[in-house]
């Protein structure tokens, strides 16, 4: 479960993808790796069962999310839900209550405006957490399912 109790943050960044053919994936994942070389702990790709999966997603200050099958993934929803700071490549998606860059989300465009950003947040366990937490808080007051179904009948009512 995403939202169960918090766990200690082990891992600097987590970064894995099931497939590298779209967005800025492969570019992201590369530069995980020499994150990972450099001697940041971080979590590069890998084959993970679903619980697994959440234990490390939840156990990082970082989650990369970038392009997947389309211009949007749950990865984005799984990080948020783990509270974990998002790096997302900017969507082309518009999100009603939209998340914030650099408040609530960290977001990206290209593959040097990502190295710029995760090298900052790195060394900046405070940011990372106060993001993070804003993150959650703020998927848990605008993107739950019911949240969701509430601003389309608020719609469909206008």
């Amino acid at each position: 479960n995403f939202y169960s109790s918090s766990v200690e943050k082990k891992y600097d960044v987590f970064c894995s993808y099931g497939h590298l053919n779209e967005g800025l994936r492969r570019e992201t994942l590369n530069l995980c790796r020499k994150l990972k070389d450099e001697g940041y702990n971080v979590i590069v790709g890998g084959e993970f069962s679903y619980e697994e999966f959440k234990k490390k997603l939840k156990s990082s200050w970082i989650g990369i999310d970038a392009w997947g099958g389309g211009d949007c993934c749950a990865r984005l929803w799984e990080i948020l839900a783990s509270n974990t700071m998002v790096m997302t490549q900017q969507y082309n998606i518009k999100f009603p209550f939209d998340f914030t860059d650099g408040e609530n989300i960290v977001k990206y465009e290209t593959i040097e405006e990502f190295e710029t950003k995760i090298r900052k947040y790195l060394n900046n366990k405070d940011e990372i957490k106060r993001i993070s937490d804003n993150g959650h808080q703020h998927l848990l007051k605008y993107h739950t399912a019911q949240k969701r179904v509430e601003y389309i009948l608020e719609i469909i009512n206008e």
